[in-house]
Protein backbone atom coordinates (compact mmCIF):
# COMPACT_ATOMS: atom_id res chain seq x y z
CA UNK A 1 0.00 0.00 0.00
CA UNK A 2 1.32 3.53 -0.86
CA UNK A 3 1.78 5.67 1.57
CA UNK A 4 0.55 9.59 2.21
CA UNK A 5 2.19 12.13 0.70
CA UNK A 6 1.53 15.86 0.80
CA UNK A 7 -0.03 17.19 -2.66
CA UNK A 8 3.08 19.70 -2.83
CA UNK A 9 4.87 16.19 -3.77
CA UNK A 10 2.20 15.32 -6.45
CA UNK A 11 4.14 13.81 -9.48
CA UNK A 12 1.22 16.34 -11.12
CA UNK A 13 3.67 19.34 -11.73
CA UNK A 14 0.49 21.92 -12.25
CA UNK A 15 -1.59 20.62 -8.88
CA UNK A 16 2.03 20.35 -6.83
CA UNK A 17 2.73 24.22 -7.84
CA UNK A 18 -0.94 25.52 -6.92
CA UNK A 19 -0.07 23.34 -3.86
CA UNK A 20 2.92 25.45 -2.70
CA UNK A 21 0.98 28.69 -3.57
CA UNK A 22 -1.93 27.93 -1.31
CA UNK A 23 1.20 27.30 2.08
CA UNK A 24 1.81 29.94 4.09
CA UNK A 25 3.30 28.01 7.08
CA UNK A 26 6.88 28.48 6.99
CA UNK A 27 7.43 24.77 8.47
CA UNK A 28 5.89 23.41 5.84
CA UNK A 29 7.69 25.63 2.99
CA UNK A 30 10.84 24.51 4.24
CA UNK A 31 9.65 20.98 3.80
CA UNK A 32 8.36 21.52 0.39
CA UNK A 33 11.47 23.33 -0.42
CA UNK A 34 13.72 20.37 0.39
CA UNK A 35 11.92 17.35 -0.02
CA UNK A 36 9.92 17.94 -3.17
CA UNK A 37 10.10 15.88 -6.11
CA UNK A 38 9.37 18.65 -8.65
CA UNK A 39 12.59 20.87 -8.70
CA UNK A 40 10.04 23.59 -10.09
CA UNK A 41 7.85 23.07 -7.04
CA UNK A 42 10.95 23.34 -5.10
CA UNK A 43 12.05 26.55 -6.60
CA UNK A 44 8.24 27.79 -6.08
CA UNK A 45 8.84 26.91 -2.56
CA UNK A 46 11.65 28.80 -1.81
CA UNK A 47 10.52 31.93 -3.14
CA UNK A 48 7.69 32.55 -0.47
CA UNK A 49 10.66 31.29 2.31
CA UNK A 50 11.53 34.18 4.32
CA UNK A 51 13.25 32.28 7.43
CA UNK A 52 16.82 33.08 6.90
CA UNK A 53 17.97 29.97 8.67
CA UNK A 54 15.94 27.95 6.28
CA UNK A 55 17.04 29.58 3.39
CA UNK A 56 20.44 29.47 4.56
CA UNK A 57 20.68 25.40 4.92
CA UNK A 58 18.75 25.48 1.42
CA UNK A 59 21.37 27.53 -0.26
CA UNK A 60 24.30 25.01 1.87
CA UNK A 61 22.52 21.65 1.73
CA UNK A 62 20.29 22.29 -1.44
CA UNK A 63 20.51 18.84 -3.72
CA UNK A 64 19.55 20.79 -6.86
CA UNK A 65 21.67 23.64 -7.97
CA UNK A 66 19.11 25.88 -9.81
CA UNK A 67 17.59 25.84 -6.17
CA UNK A 68 20.08 26.65 -4.14
CA UNK A 69 20.85 29.62 -5.69
CA UNK A 70 17.52 31.13 -6.05
CA UNK A 71 17.65 30.70 -2.28
CA UNK A 72 21.47 32.61 -2.61
CA UNK A 73 19.66 35.48 -4.67
CA UNK A 74 16.58 35.52 -1.98
CA UNK A 75 19.44 35.74 0.51
CA UNK A 76 21.13 38.64 -0.78
CA UNK A 77 17.97 40.57 -1.47
CA UNK A 78 16.74 39.62 2.01
CA UNK A 79 20.16 41.02 3.56
CA UNK A 80 19.85 44.30 1.90
CA UNK A 81 16.18 44.51 2.61
CA UNK A 82 16.97 44.17 6.31
CA UNK A 83 19.84 47.03 5.90
CA UNK A 84 17.18 49.24 4.95
CA UNK A 85 14.82 48.28 7.60
CA UNK A 86 17.77 48.20 10.29
CA UNK A 87 18.77 51.68 9.14
CA UNK A 88 14.92 53.30 9.42
CA UNK A 89 14.34 51.46 13.08
CA UNK A 90 17.58 53.09 13.86
CA UNK A 91 17.81 56.80 12.47
CA UNK A 92 14.34 57.64 10.96
CA UNK A 93 13.03 60.95 13.36
CA UNK A 94 9.31 59.44 13.52
CA UNK A 95 8.48 56.53 16.37
CA UNK A 96 5.47 55.34 14.26
CA UNK A 97 7.90 54.98 11.01
CA UNK A 98 10.71 53.58 13.47
CA UNK A 99 8.11 50.70 14.71
CA UNK A 100 6.78 49.89 11.43
CA UNK A 101 10.45 49.24 10.26
CA UNK A 102 11.23 47.64 13.97
CA UNK A 103 8.04 44.59 13.35
CA UNK A 104 10.01 43.72 10.21
CA UNK A 105 13.28 43.33 11.38
CA UNK A 106 14.26 39.66 11.70
CA UNK A 107 17.30 40.65 14.30
CA UNK A 108 15.37 40.54 17.45
CA UNK A 109 18.31 41.58 19.61
CA UNK A 110 18.19 44.40 17.49
CA UNK A 111 14.60 44.67 17.42
CA UNK A 112 14.23 45.03 21.19
CA UNK A 113 17.34 48.15 21.38
CA UNK A 114 14.84 50.01 19.31
CA UNK A 115 11.73 48.86 21.05
CA UNK A 116 13.46 49.82 24.15
CA UNK A 117 14.18 53.51 22.46
CA UNK A 118 10.85 53.94 21.13
CA UNK A 119 9.14 53.23 24.74
CA UNK A 120 11.14 55.55 26.28
CA UNK A 121 11.76 58.37 24.23
CA UNK A 122 9.05 58.44 21.20
CA UNK A 123 7.34 61.83 20.69
CA UNK A 124 3.94 60.04 21.70
CA UNK A 125 2.49 58.28 24.29
CA UNK A 126 0.53 56.08 22.18
CA UNK A 127 3.63 55.02 20.23
CA UNK A 128 5.35 54.35 23.33
CA UNK A 129 2.87 52.39 24.15
CA UNK A 130 3.12 50.25 21.11
CA UNK A 131 6.41 49.81 21.45
CA UNK A 132 6.34 48.90 25.38
CA UNK A 133 3.89 46.09 24.14
CA UNK A 134 6.52 44.72 22.17
CA UNK A 135 9.12 44.53 24.60
CA UNK A 136 10.41 41.93 26.90
CA UNK A 137 13.39 42.55 28.83
CA UNK A 138 12.36 43.03 32.31
CA UNK A 139 14.39 45.35 33.53
CA UNK A 140 13.43 48.04 30.70
CA UNK A 141 9.79 47.55 30.94
CA UNK A 142 10.02 48.19 35.13
CA UNK A 143 11.73 51.21 34.09
CA UNK A 144 8.94 52.38 31.97
CA UNK A 145 6.54 51.39 35.08
CA UNK A 146 7.64 53.48 37.19
CA UNK A 147 8.43 56.61 35.31
CA UNK A 148 6.68 56.60 32.07
CA UNK A 149 4.73 60.24 32.40
CA UNK A 150 1.66 58.68 30.75
CA UNK A 151 -0.59 56.38 32.45
CA UNK A 152 -1.67 54.03 29.14
CA UNK A 153 2.04 53.15 28.90
CA UNK A 154 2.50 52.70 32.86
CA UNK A 155 -0.32 50.33 32.82
CA UNK A 156 1.07 48.51 29.36
CA UNK A 157 4.48 47.72 31.22
CA UNK A 158 2.74 46.43 34.15
CA UNK A 159 0.79 44.36 32.30
CA UNK A 160 3.02 42.56 30.68
CA UNK A 161 5.54 42.13 33.97
CA UNK A 162 5.31 38.64 36.24
CA UNK A 163 8.43 39.08 38.43
CA UNK A 164 6.95 39.18 41.55
CA UNK A 165 10.61 41.19 43.12
CA UNK A 166 10.36 43.77 40.10
CA UNK A 167 6.47 44.37 40.57
CA UNK A 168 7.74 44.89 44.34
CA UNK A 169 10.14 47.34 43.46
CA UNK A 170 7.41 49.04 41.26
CA UNK A 171 5.08 48.96 43.86
CA UNK A 172 7.76 50.54 46.37
CA UNK A 173 8.97 52.75 44.06
CA UNK A 174 7.09 53.59 41.23
CA UNK A 175 7.07 57.62 40.41
CA UNK A 176 3.35 57.79 39.99
CA UNK A 177 0.19 56.38 41.72
CA UNK A 178 -1.92 54.34 39.32
CA UNK A 179 1.62 52.53 38.44
CA UNK A 180 2.32 51.44 42.10
CA UNK A 181 -1.24 50.02 42.81
CA UNK A 182 -1.99 48.22 39.77
CA UNK A 183 1.64 46.25 40.38
CA UNK A 184 -0.05 45.87 43.64
CA UNK A 185 -2.78 44.24 42.81
CA UNK A 186 -0.87 41.34 40.34
CA UNK A 187 1.48 40.55 43.53
CA UNK A 188 0.51 36.87 44.96
CA UNK A 189 3.98 36.35 46.75
CA UNK A 190 3.19 36.94 51.01
CA UNK A 191 6.82 38.19 51.27
CA UNK A 192 6.44 40.62 48.16
CA UNK A 193 3.64 41.83 49.36
CA UNK A 194 5.51 42.19 52.98
CA UNK A 195 7.52 44.34 51.68
CA UNK A 196 6.06 46.85 49.91
CA UNK A 197 3.23 46.69 53.57
CA UNK A 198 6.28 47.58 55.41
CA UNK A 199 8.54 49.47 53.28
CA UNK A 200 6.68 51.21 49.91
CA UNK A 201 6.84 55.16 50.01
CA UNK A 202 3.20 55.49 49.30
CA UNK A 203 0.41 54.71 51.63
CA UNK A 204 -2.24 53.58 49.35
CA UNK A 205 -0.51 50.76 47.47
CA UNK A 206 0.75 49.73 50.83
CA UNK A 207 -2.53 49.40 52.68
CA UNK A 208 -3.29 47.39 48.90
CA UNK A 209 -1.08 45.27 50.11
CA UNK A 210 -2.30 44.76 53.32
CA UNK A 211 -5.34 43.88 52.21
CA UNK A 212 -3.86 40.86 50.56
CA UNK A 213 -1.42 39.60 53.87
CA UNK A 214 -2.59 36.66 55.35
CA UNK A 215 0.99 36.27 57.65
CA UNK A 216 -0.63 37.51 60.88
CA UNK A 217 2.84 37.89 62.61
CA UNK A 218 3.92 40.47 59.57
CA UNK A 219 0.68 42.32 60.28
CA UNK A 220 0.71 42.72 64.01
CA UNK A 221 4.44 43.82 63.54
CA UNK A 222 3.07 46.65 60.89
CA UNK A 223 0.39 47.72 63.88
CA UNK A 224 2.10 47.67 66.53
CA UNK A 225 6.07 49.98 64.83
CA UNK A 226 4.64 51.66 62.12
CA UNK A 227 4.61 55.31 62.12
CA UNK A 228 1.55 55.96 59.81
CA UNK A 229 -1.31 55.39 61.71
CA UNK A 230 -3.47 55.18 58.54
CA UNK A 231 -0.89 52.01 57.88
CA UNK A 232 -1.68 50.85 61.82
CA UNK A 233 -5.16 50.70 61.22
CA UNK A 234 -5.15 48.82 57.80
CA UNK A 235 -2.93 46.33 59.58
CA UNK A 236 -5.26 45.68 62.64
CA UNK A 237 -8.36 45.96 60.30
CA UNK A 238 -6.94 43.30 58.03
CA UNK A 239 -6.14 41.12 61.36
CA UNK A 240 -9.94 41.57 62.30
CA UNK A 241 -10.72 40.37 58.57
CA UNK A 242 -8.34 37.23 58.70
CA UNK A 243 -9.69 36.57 62.82
CA UNK A 244 -13.83 37.04 62.01
CA UNK A 245 -13.76 35.41 58.03
CA UNK A 246 -11.08 33.51 57.21
CA UNK A 247 -10.30 30.65 59.53
CA UNK A 248 -12.67 28.28 57.23
CA UNK A 249 -10.69 29.31 54.24
CA UNK A 250 -7.19 28.89 56.47
CA UNK A 251 -8.96 24.95 57.31
CA UNK A 252 -9.79 24.68 53.57
CA UNK A 253 -6.54 24.66 52.36
CA UNK A 254 -5.33 23.00 54.93
CA UNK A 255 -3.02 25.84 55.63
CA UNK A 256 -2.41 27.18 59.50
CA UNK A 257 -3.62 30.66 60.99
CA UNK A 258 -1.36 31.44 63.51
CA UNK A 259 -2.89 33.22 66.21
CA UNK A 260 -1.47 36.67 67.24
CA UNK A 261 -0.66 36.55 71.02
CA UNK A 262 -3.93 39.10 72.12
CA UNK A 263 -1.52 40.96 74.76
CA UNK A 264 0.06 42.65 71.81
CA UNK A 265 -3.58 43.82 71.37
CA UNK A 266 -3.79 44.83 74.32
CA UNK A 267 -0.81 47.11 74.29
CA UNK A 268 -2.03 48.58 70.93
CA UNK A 269 -5.46 49.74 72.48
CA UNK A 270 -3.23 51.44 75.76
CA UNK A 271 -0.57 52.99 73.77
CA UNK A 272 -1.44 53.72 70.29
CA UNK A 273 -2.20 57.68 69.56
CA UNK A 274 -4.72 56.39 67.06
CA UNK A 275 -8.41 56.31 67.81
CA UNK A 276 -9.83 53.43 65.49
CA UNK A 277 -6.48 51.37 65.82
CA UNK A 278 -6.97 51.01 69.34
CA UNK A 279 -10.85 50.34 68.72
CA UNK A 280 -10.20 47.50 66.46
CA UNK A 281 -7.20 46.34 68.66
CA UNK A 282 -9.71 46.18 71.61
CA UNK A 283 -12.73 44.33 68.96
CA UNK A 284 -9.93 41.84 68.70
CA UNK A 285 -9.70 40.33 72.33
CA UNK A 286 -12.42 38.34 74.15
CA UNK A 287 -10.70 37.42 77.18
CA UNK A 288 -12.67 39.29 79.92
CA UNK A 289 -9.36 39.63 82.01
CA UNK A 290 -7.58 41.72 78.98
CA UNK A 291 -10.52 44.29 78.59
CA UNK A 292 -10.42 45.02 82.13
CA UNK A 293 -6.90 46.01 81.73
CA UNK A 294 -7.71 47.90 79.54
CA UNK A 295 -10.45 50.10 80.66
CA UNK A 296 -8.61 50.30 84.12
CA UNK A 297 -5.05 51.31 82.61
CA UNK A 298 -5.37 52.71 79.31
CA UNK A 299 -4.98 56.34 79.13
CA UNK A 300 -7.45 57.14 76.52
CA UNK A 301 -10.86 57.10 77.49
CA UNK A 302 -12.48 55.76 74.03
CA UNK A 303 -10.43 52.81 74.28
CA UNK A 304 -11.75 52.26 78.19
CA UNK A 305 -15.33 52.69 76.90
CA UNK A 306 -14.90 50.17 73.69
CA UNK A 307 -13.40 47.57 76.75
CA UNK A 308 -16.47 48.13 78.93
CA UNK A 309 -18.80 47.82 76.08
CA UNK A 310 -17.94 44.41 75.45
CA UNK A 311 -17.97 43.64 79.33
CA UNK A 312 -20.92 41.72 81.13
CA UNK A 313 -19.33 40.75 84.02
CA UNK A 314 -21.05 42.77 87.12
CA UNK A 315 -18.05 42.35 89.42
CA UNK A 316 -15.45 43.77 86.65
CA UNK A 317 -17.74 46.69 85.91
CA UNK A 318 -18.13 47.68 89.28
CA UNK A 319 -14.58 47.89 90.02
CA UNK A 320 -13.82 49.75 87.06
CA UNK A 321 -16.31 52.53 88.07
CA UNK A 322 -14.98 52.62 90.77
CA UNK A 323 -11.34 52.86 90.35
CA UNK A 324 -10.73 54.28 86.75
CA UNK A 325 -9.31 57.74 86.49
CA UNK A 326 -11.84 58.68 84.23
CA UNK A 327 -14.67 59.99 85.41
CA UNK A 328 -16.69 59.00 82.20
CA UNK A 329 -14.77 55.73 82.14
CA UNK A 330 -16.67 55.48 85.72
CA UNK A 331 -19.93 56.39 84.29
CA UNK A 332 -19.94 54.00 81.15
CA UNK A 333 -19.23 51.25 83.46
CA UNK A 334 -21.67 52.53 85.84
CA UNK A 335 -24.47 52.56 83.18
CA UNK A 336 -23.95 48.90 82.75
CA UNK A 337 -24.45 47.65 86.24
CA UNK A 338 -27.86 45.93 87.06
CA UNK A 339 -27.62 46.94 90.43
CA UNK A 340 -28.43 50.23 90.60
CA UNK A 341 -27.46 50.70 94.61
CA UNK A 342 -23.84 50.38 93.36
CA UNK A 343 -24.30 52.67 90.08
CA UNK A 344 -25.71 55.81 92.51
CA UNK A 345 -22.61 55.02 94.74
CA UNK A 346 -20.08 55.49 91.57
CA UNK A 347 -22.38 58.41 90.35
CA UNK A 348 -22.20 60.00 93.74
CA UNK A 349 -18.20 59.31 93.83
CA UNK A 350 -18.23 61.08 90.88
CA UNK A 351 -20.06 63.99 91.74
CA UNK A 352 -18.12 64.56 94.85
CA UNK A 353 -14.76 63.84 93.53
CA UNK A 354 -13.92 63.88 89.42
CA UNK A 355 -11.89 67.70 88.94
CA UNK A 356 -14.11 67.90 85.18
CA UNK A 357 -17.18 69.37 85.43
CA UNK A 358 -18.48 68.04 82.27
CA UNK A 359 -18.43 64.46 84.35
CA UNK A 360 -19.94 65.48 87.27
CA UNK A 361 -22.86 67.28 85.16
CA UNK A 362 -23.19 63.64 83.91
CA UNK A 363 -23.28 62.32 86.80
CA UNK A 364 -26.17 64.44 88.26
CA UNK A 365 -28.18 63.78 85.25
CA UNK A 366 -28.45 60.17 86.69
CA UNK A 367 -28.25 60.82 90.46
CA UNK A 368 -30.98 60.09 92.74
CA UNK A 369 -30.04 61.24 96.15
CA UNK A 370 -31.94 64.39 96.67
CA UNK A 371 -29.96 65.04 99.74
CA UNK A 372 -26.34 64.91 97.62
CA UNK A 373 -27.99 67.00 95.22
CA UNK A 374 -28.67 69.85 97.88
CA UNK A 375 -24.99 69.09 98.37
CA UNK A 376 -23.87 69.89 94.88
CA UNK A 377 -26.73 72.88 94.65
CA UNK A 378 -24.89 74.51 97.87
CA UNK A 379 -21.47 73.92 96.97
CA UNK A 380 -20.29 73.50 93.13
CA UNK A 381 -17.89 76.13 92.20
CA UNK A 382 -19.72 75.82 88.42
CA UNK A 383 -22.64 77.78 88.10
CA UNK A 384 -23.95 75.24 85.51
CA UNK A 385 -23.27 72.05 87.92
CA UNK A 386 -25.56 73.87 90.58
CA UNK A 387 -28.33 74.71 88.48
CA UNK A 388 -28.45 70.88 86.82
CA UNK A 389 -28.68 69.55 90.54
CA UNK A 390 -31.14 71.89 91.79
CA UNK A 391 -33.60 70.52 88.23
CA UNK A 392 -32.45 67.63 89.31
CA UNK A 393 -34.54 68.29 92.75
CA UNK A 394 -38.40 67.15 93.46
CA UNK A 395 -38.24 67.40 96.85
CA UNK A 396 -40.33 70.54 97.77
CA UNK A 397 -38.90 71.63 101.15
CA UNK A 398 -35.18 71.14 99.77
CA UNK A 399 -36.16 73.58 97.25
CA UNK A 400 -37.14 75.88 99.79
CA UNK A 401 -33.85 75.54 102.02
CA UNK A 402 -32.56 76.25 98.40
CA UNK A 403 -34.07 79.74 98.14
CA UNK A 404 -33.53 80.28 101.87
CA UNK A 405 -29.83 79.28 102.50
CA UNK A 406 -27.94 79.15 99.29
CA UNK A 407 -25.96 82.06 98.54
CA UNK A 408 -25.72 81.44 94.65
CA UNK A 409 -28.58 83.25 93.25
CA UNK A 410 -28.45 81.49 90.12
CA UNK A 411 -30.04 78.49 91.64
CA UNK A 412 -32.90 80.44 93.28
CA UNK A 413 -35.08 80.91 89.92
CA UNK A 414 -34.46 77.68 89.56
CA UNK A 415 -35.59 75.81 92.36
CA UNK A 416 -38.80 78.11 92.45
CA UNK A 417 -39.63 77.15 88.98
CA UNK A 418 -39.64 73.25 90.45
CA UNK A 419 -41.80 74.25 93.46
CA UNK A 420 -45.18 73.60 93.65
CA UNK A 421 -46.13 73.99 97.56
CA UNK A 422 -48.74 77.15 97.05
CA UNK A 423 -47.88 78.23 100.72
CA UNK A 424 -43.86 78.10 100.21
CA UNK A 425 -44.39 80.12 96.95
CA UNK A 426 -46.68 82.59 98.78
CA UNK A 427 -44.03 83.11 101.61
CA UNK A 428 -41.11 83.33 98.55
CA UNK A 429 -43.30 86.15 97.05
CA UNK A 430 -44.26 88.31 99.80
CA UNK A 431 -40.31 88.29 101.51
CA UNK A 432 -39.35 91.20 99.78
CA UNK A 433 -36.25 91.37 102.36
CA UNK A 434 -34.46 88.56 102.04
CA UNK A 435 -35.49 87.60 98.30
CA UNK A 436 -34.37 88.70 94.40
CA UNK A 437 -36.92 90.02 92.87
CA UNK A 438 -36.75 87.78 89.58
CA UNK A 439 -37.25 84.74 92.08
CA UNK A 440 -40.48 86.79 93.63
CA UNK A 441 -41.78 87.42 90.17
CA UNK A 442 -41.39 83.53 89.29
CA UNK A 443 -43.02 82.79 92.27
CA UNK A 444 -46.22 84.98 91.90
CA UNK A 445 -46.34 83.51 88.62
CA UNK A 446 -46.88 80.00 89.86
CA UNK A 447 -49.51 81.26 92.69
CA UNK A 448 -53.16 80.30 92.22
CA UNK A 449 -53.76 83.35 94.80
CA UNK A 450 -53.99 86.10 92.06
CA UNK A 451 -54.51 88.83 94.38
CA UNK A 452 -51.54 87.97 96.26
CA UNK A 453 -49.81 88.02 93.29
CA UNK A 454 -51.14 91.23 92.13
CA UNK A 455 -49.85 92.87 95.05
CA UNK A 456 -46.50 91.14 94.20
CA UNK A 457 -46.34 92.63 91.31
CA UNK A 458 -47.20 96.27 92.55
CA UNK A 459 -44.73 96.08 95.01
CA UNK A 460 -41.95 94.86 93.21
CA UNK A 461 -43.30 97.90 89.97
CA UNK A 462 -42.80 100.37 92.51
CA UNK A 463 -39.88 99.49 95.19
CA UNK A 464 -37.61 97.60 93.10
CA UNK A 465 -34.08 99.21 91.53
CA UNK A 466 -33.77 97.39 88.20
CA UNK A 467 -35.94 99.19 85.47
CA UNK A 468 -35.72 96.19 83.42
CA UNK A 469 -37.96 94.42 86.59
CA UNK A 470 -39.87 96.90 87.30
CA UNK A 471 -41.09 96.98 83.51
CA UNK A 472 -41.57 93.01 83.86
CA UNK A 473 -43.57 93.45 86.87
CA UNK A 474 -46.31 96.17 85.33
CA UNK A 475 -46.75 94.22 82.57
CA UNK A 476 -47.82 91.32 85.02
CA UNK A 477 -50.30 93.99 86.51
CA UNK A 478 -54.28 93.89 85.97
CA UNK A 479 -55.70 95.84 88.74
CA UNK A 480 -56.08 99.57 86.89
CA UNK A 481 -56.39 101.28 90.19
CA UNK A 482 -52.61 99.88 90.91
CA UNK A 483 -51.71 100.98 87.23
CA UNK A 484 -53.42 104.51 87.20
CA UNK A 485 -51.48 104.86 91.05
CA UNK A 486 -48.47 103.85 88.96
CA UNK A 487 -48.90 105.82 85.79
CA UNK A 488 -49.80 109.09 87.96
CA UNK A 489 -46.82 109.29 90.25
CA UNK A 490 -43.91 106.69 89.68
CA UNK A 491 -40.38 108.70 89.52
CA UNK A 492 -39.86 107.03 86.44
CA UNK A 493 -40.99 108.27 83.11
CA UNK A 494 -40.82 104.99 81.21
CA UNK A 495 -42.20 103.22 84.28
CA UNK A 496 -45.42 105.60 83.88
CA UNK A 497 -45.73 105.20 80.31
CA UNK A 498 -45.60 101.07 80.67
CA UNK A 499 -48.91 101.78 83.39
CA UNK A 500 -50.52 103.65 80.65
CA UNK A 501 -50.10 100.92 78.28
CA UNK A 502 -51.79 98.31 80.03
CA UNK A 503 -54.55 100.59 81.05
CA UNK A 504 -57.85 99.85 79.79
CA UNK A 505 -60.84 101.27 81.91
CA UNK A 506 -61.60 104.57 80.76
CA UNK A 507 -61.78 105.83 84.08
CA UNK A 508 -58.64 104.85 85.22
CA UNK A 509 -57.30 106.53 81.82
CA UNK A 510 -59.37 109.73 82.19
CA UNK A 511 -57.63 110.31 85.92
CA UNK A 512 -54.37 109.82 84.34
CA UNK A 513 -54.62 112.30 81.41
CA UNK A 514 -55.64 114.80 84.06
CA UNK A 515 -53.54 113.92 87.00
CA UNK A 516 -50.83 112.34 85.89
CA UNK A 517 -46.61 113.87 86.84
CA UNK A 518 -45.81 112.91 83.36
CA UNK A 519 -46.63 115.13 80.22
CA UNK A 520 -46.33 112.13 78.15
CA UNK A 521 -47.75 109.89 80.74
CA UNK A 522 -51.20 112.18 80.14
CA UNK A 523 -51.17 112.93 76.18
CA UNK A 524 -51.10 108.56 76.12
CA UNK A 525 -53.52 108.19 78.55
CA UNK A 526 -56.04 110.71 76.32
CA UNK A 527 -54.79 109.22 73.04
CA UNK A 528 -56.33 105.96 74.29
CA UNK A 529 -59.26 107.24 76.39
CA UNK A 530 -60.10 109.15 72.53
CA UNK A 531 -59.98 105.88 71.19
CA UNK A 532 -61.69 103.57 73.56
CA UNK A 533 -65.00 106.14 72.35
CA UNK A 534 -64.86 108.60 74.92
CA UNK A 535 -65.59 111.99 73.85
CA UNK A 536 -65.51 114.68 76.92
CA UNK A 537 -63.03 117.14 77.07
CA UNK A 538 -60.17 116.74 79.21
CA UNK A 539 -58.18 119.54 80.37
CA UNK A 540 -54.38 119.48 79.84
CA UNK A 541 -52.30 121.36 82.62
Amino acid sequence: MRSYRPVWDSENEKKALKAVERLKDEAKLARAAKEARNWYVRKAAVKKLTDINVLTDIAKNGENHSVSMMAIEILSKQTLVQRVYADIAINSKHSDVRMDATKKLIDQSLAQKVYADIAKNGEDWLTRKLATNELTVVNIVADIAKNDESWDVRMTAVKKMASQSALADIAKNAKYGNSHTYAVLKLTDQNALADVAKNGKYNYARQTAIEALIDQNVLIDIAENDADEDIRKAAVGRLKTIDRYMPSEFARKGTDNVQVDPYRFVEIAKRDEHADVRKIAVEMLTDRYLLFDIAVNSVFTDACIKAIEMLTDQNLLFEIAKNSIHGEVCMKAAEKLTNQTLAQEVYIDIVKSDKYWKDRKEAIGKLTNQDILLEVAKNDEYSNIRIAAVKKMTDQCLLLEVVKSIEYSDVHCVAVEKLTDQNVLAEIAKNSEDSNSDVRMIAAGKLNDQTLAQEVYADIAKRDSYLEIRLEAVRKLTVQDILADIAKNDKNCCVCMEAVEMLTDPNALADVAKNAKYRNARLEAAKKFIKNGKTRRVKYE
